[in-house]
């Protein structure tokens, strides 16, 4: 493999999102009783009539879709409709790409939202970009990162020396990357999903495990491994979304390249991952093997200083560089103080709203009216305490809205996404028969033809094409 492909890397997310529905005072409670099914048929009926070009992903079980934009729609079991984005070779692209699938969702509530009400729903839809539901339920942000496949060595060494390098960071990242959330207990915590992970590893995403371990590469098997992360929070903040994606990306160069020293291994990272979500001051300290007992500001600080001397003998990328300098500034003001992130980091800005509530109305923690109101800063539909908030110029942005309106409809120029993108669109144009995967393309009568994408750099693909030029 060469040393460009992995320097690149693939990223993903995978997002799910809250739906839920509410009557209208002058109605009778009523509870949406849909099935996945319906939801999905509600969101298919919803794409066409906004006019997004889409294929299924198998021609007999229709309940997955594929649009042009290379990102994959489907309702998962627990009805929560989920978005996964186009490969992408960077962070930036991967940010801009899951902020497209929100747009992408909230244009398509209206539409159901009048569907339910024919039904006979009278009230109002509100879709959350989340991980808590009311009654405790948790569901997921999950993050996909392409790394490169060592020749001699097994699934078991790889995940062990995850466990000796990744996971530290992974505990800790969280007061950059965590959303907040109200909590009955302890009144406020850094992150929403620290109390619903149960174990270090887990072959499946219904076990919350830091790092899921399922074998599942979707590229080739020999050169690459997907590792998938499901323990982290769903972003509003363009700023937490991209230091989750971006320094997550820098460990795994350093781990792969060799440049982590041993010996920074957290005694129960589970605890740890608890100690530092109830702590909004950032200064709990959890033990570490051998005795000593850091902060998460420290141990992020850790990986930092081996990214600069990573960095000292080789340059940067641009896109390196910034989420080196963010890093850093990050780590300084929350060790100076926290508030300084109100514009920028998720949890801090959701905590800043909620405190000016709280001090205005007298509330203590947990009042209900500050719960009601960190569910509404999720809100994508109708719009909610976040997106004013970056209408009115009250947070930082890092990519533009004219990216994201482009990315609705347009993949990564750069990826396998792209040969996606050009065959939804061929084979609609041609009016042929077709299916579409993370792989695999199948068009023509009876699906005859199909080409494999195994490389996700590969961004052309000939036979597709000519698709519709022998016709």
């Amino acid at each position: 493999m060469s040393g460009k492909e992995m320097r690149e890397r693939i990223y993903g997310t995978e997002t799910e999102y809250a739906f839920q529905y509410f009557t209208t005072p002058a109605e009778p409670a009523r509870v949406f009783r849909g099935t996945e099914i319906y939801l999905f048929y509600l969101f298919r009926r919803a794409l066409e009539a906004q006019g997004y070009r889409k294929l299924y992903e198998d021609k007999y079980n229709n309940f997955s879709i594929f649009l042009a934009n290379g990102a994959r729609l489907y309702v998962d079991r627990g009805g929560h409709p989920e978005y996964a984005t186009a490969e992408c070779r960077t962070w930036r692209d991967a940010l801009v790409q899951e902020k497209a699938g929100e747009r992408i969702i909230a244009e398509l509530c209206p539409f159901i939202e009048r569907e339910l009400q024919t039904i006979g729903y009278r009230g109002n839809l509100l879709i959350a970009k989340n991980n808590v539901d009311g009654a405790g339920s948790t569901y997921g942000s999950h993050e996909n990162y392409l790394v490169e496949r060592r020749d001699s060595e097994e699934s078991a060494a790889f995940f062990a020396r995850l466990a000796r390098h990744l996971v530290p960071f992974l505990v800790t990242r969280q007061i950059f990357c965590g959303s907040g959330k109200v909590d009955p207990a302890v009144g406020y915590q850094i992150s929403q999903r620290a109390d619903y992970i149960s174990t270090l590893f887990s072959a499946n995403t219904t076990t919350k495990g830091i790092i899921n371990t399922k074998e599942e590469s979707l590229a080739h098997e020999q050169r690459f491994r997907r590792l998938h992360l499901i323990l982290g929070d769903s972003n509003m903040s363009d700023f937490s979304l991209a230091l989750k994606l971006g320094t997550t990306g820098i460990v795994l160069r350093l781990m792969e390249d060799e440049a982590l020293k041993p010996g920074l291994e957290l005694e129960d990272p589970l605890l740890a991952l608890r100690v530092i979500s109830r702590d909004p001051s950032c200064q709990s300290r959890v033990r570490l093997r051998g005795g000593r007992a850091w902060t998460a500001i420290e141990i992020q600080e850790h990986y930092l200083e081996a990214a600069h001397r990573y960095y000292a003998t080789r340059e940067p990328d641009p896109l390196e560089a910034e989420i080196l300098r963010h890093w850093e500034e990050t780590l300084r003001l929350l060790a100076e103080d926290p508030w300084q992130l109100h514009r920028r980091i998720d949890w801090v800005i959701k905590r800043w709203l909620l405190e000016r509530q709280r001090q205005r109305e007298g509330l203590a923690w947990p009042a209900p009216q500050l719960r009601q109101l960190d569910i509404k800063y999720h809100a994508i539909y109708p719009q909610g305490l976040f997106a004013r908030l970056e209408q009115g110029g009250w947070v930082d942005r890092w990519v533009e809205e004219e990216e994201i309106e482009q990315a609705k409809y347009q993949p990564p120029a750069d990826t396998r996404a792209r040969v996606r993108h050009d065959f939804i669109n061929a084979v609609l144009d041609n009016r042929l028969e077709g299916t579409a995967t993370w792989v695999t393309l199948c068009w023509g009568p009876e699906l005859r033809h199909s080409v494999e994408l195994w490389d996700p750099f590969m961004p052309f693909n000939q036979a597709v094409a000519n698709i519709g030029k022998q016709q």
